[in-house]
């Protein structure tokens, strides 16, 4: 992505999100974004430290622009992890739009490069999705990563060594607007 696409996708995403706490319409995009390629996005929102909601979408098949919308509006509405945006938390929030890109399958632990690549498990019905920076932020090696993986989709650990589980690794664009 190019500085002007970067900024126009933050913009949008922070507009979204404003526009879902104060119940509003959201906003429409108007940009030079619509080229960007992505295979999915993400928007992780956090008020100071504290990590307040992380929704997205993994649909390649929308624009950018609706996919920011949408995965915007979720983080706002949808994450029932966390208590509930308030107005007077939006100047404070600090917003991380993530592009998600290059999905490829693998099969073994030594093909993941923690705080590179995310992680998608799919296994027994059940689906979970960890971003680059889980790892890092947590200090995860490759088997500890795909670990917490299995633990986001409710499965036991190790459950990423069964046969039929369907292991994705991703790169991730993570783009950042403070307050």
């Amino acid at each position: 992505m190019n500085d002007t696409q970067r900024h126009t996708l933050l913009r949008l995403a922070r507009e979204t999100i404003i526009a879902a706490v104060q119940a509003i319409p959201s906003p429409r995009a108007d940009s030079p974004a619509s080229e960007v390629p992505h295979e999915g996005v993400f928007v992780t929102v956090r008020v100071g430290a504290s990590l307040r909601g992380c929704m997205g979408n993994l649909d390649p098949s929308i624009p950018i622009e609706e996919a920011v919308r949408r995965a915007a509006t979720l983080v706002v509405t949808a994450d029932r992890r966390f208590p509930a945006l308030r107005p007077d938390e939006l100047p404070h929030l600090t917003i991380e739009l993530h592009v998600l890109r290059n999905f490829e399958r693998f099969t073994r632990e030594n093909e993941v490069t923690p705080g590179i690549h995310g992680l998608l498990i799919e296994h027994l019905g059940r689906r979970g999705l960890l971003l680059p920076s889980v790892a890092t932020e947590h200090g995860m090696d490759a088997a500890a990563f795909l670990d917490a993986v299995c633990a986001k989709a409710g499965l036991p650990a190790r459950a990423w060594n069964d046969a039929d589980a369907t292991l994705t690794r991703f790169l991730d664009e993570c783009i950042i607007d403070r307050p």
